[in-house]
């Protein structure tokens, strides 16, 4: 018994950021005494992470898809302050909580419980004419961004584009580049790598555009907001599905069971990465939807914000006006079928580009 109310020694701890009771109960104003028989009936210190998201999981099944009371929403944003303390405090992200996500949750704008994986923060900047749903207003931003919860433009971005790597991990990624570019150097057999890709995919005109030009742009994915001096390459066809799979899976190029065919895309490719940290390309024609398919790829996480992925593939179809600016870095295509790379010249030495 703690004050007028019992609890299990399981609901109690020593230290709590904020109190959560009548779920989680901070011990507080105890003598010397009352701590001693506490700790002696297996009170523990403070609570942990699995404590803390145990009672968001109850919460959201007790409430499903209902909207909560007052008070769940304050307790439930209590509980959210804690596990920030505790992530804090263990070093944790969210990412290591992976086998917890469905059961982090939090209030959304109508007091309904979501994954925060789910919920986005609002951002008065960002319109967009598709719902977004935005975790509830309390809840505050840092500790939001915490636990998971996406910023609007990530939020919209996910929504119209998919990852284009199968795997993830700046560590890996970069140092599979490092490999790649040792083997492909630095010189004209880019052009060349370039020159057969294009022969490969049946293309009877290809073009090496010098696209110097700078721009400012205030509607696009990228957190770089001024578009500096790109060579950009054009071919007069287009990507197939084996074609996008052999660019994404570095090394396993849809070329390596074609005996006609010069070069494995996947690999050969990667030779721009000796003058571009953010290759990307626009491509239009059959299967490809009525504008086309935008890649971009990110190994550094640099310019694609907060998407956890090292490139996405992004159907110009679905984009509306808050993306409009997001072809703006490309030379004009005036045929319905074709594909136009850009290679933003480094600006500064790139992580992944070593001698050796």
């Amino acid at each position: 018994m703690y004050g007028k109310s019992f609890y299990s020694v399981k609901q109690v701890a020593m230290s709590m950021e904020t109190d959560c009771k009548p779920e989680l109960c901070l011990l507080q104003n105890l003598s010397d005494l009352e701590l001693r028989l506490f700790k002696k009936l297996g009170v523990k210190e403070h609570f942990s992470k699995e404590d803390i998201i145990a009672v968001m999981e109850s919460k959201r099944l007790l409430w499903k898809d209902k909207s909560c009371k007052g008070k769940e929403v304050k307790l439930i944003i209590n509980l959210l302050r804690n596990l920030h303390s505790i992530m804090e405090i263990e070093h944790v992200k969210i990412e290591d909580l992976q086998k917890h996500k469905d059961f982090i949750v939090a209030p959304d704008e109508n007091n309904v419980l979501a994954p925060t994986y789910e919920l986005a923060l609002e951002d008065q900047a960002v319109r967009w004419s598709r719902k977004v749903r935005l975790v509830h207003g309390d809840v505050p931003p840092n500790i939001a961004k915490a636990v998971g919860v996406q910023t609007k433009k990530t939020s919209l971005i996910k929504r119209f584009s998919k990852g284009i790597f199968s795997f993830g991990q700046r560590e890996k990624l970069t140092t599979r580049l490092n490999g790649l570019l040792r083997d492909y150097p630095g010189d004209t057999s880019i052009f060349k790598e370039f020159i057969q890709n294009a022969d490969d995919a049946g293309a009877t005109e290809i073009n090496f555009i010098k696209f110097f030009r700078t721009q400012n742009i205030a509607h696009s994915i990228g957190r770089n907001q001024v578009l500096g001096p790109a060579l950009c390459i054009y071919n007069n066809s287009h990507f197939s599905d084996s074609d996008l799979d052999g660019i994404r899976n570095l090394g396993i190029g849809s070329k390596t069971d074609d005996p006609t065919k010069t070069g494995q895309y996947g690999l050969g490719f990667n030779a721009v990465y000796h003058i571009t940290d953010t290759p990307s390309f626009y491509t239009k024609g059959p299967g490809l939807g009525k504008e086309g398919v935008l890649c971009i790829f990110d190994p550094l996480f640099k310019d694609i914000p907060d998407t956890d992925e090292p490139g996405i593939k992004c159907d110009i179809d679905d984009m509306d006006d808050e993306f409009k600016d997001i072809l703006k870095g490309y030379p004009g295509m005036k045929s319905d079928v074709g594909t136009m790379f850009r290679l933003p010249l480094r600006q500064e030495k790139a992580y992944f580009v070593k001698k050796g």
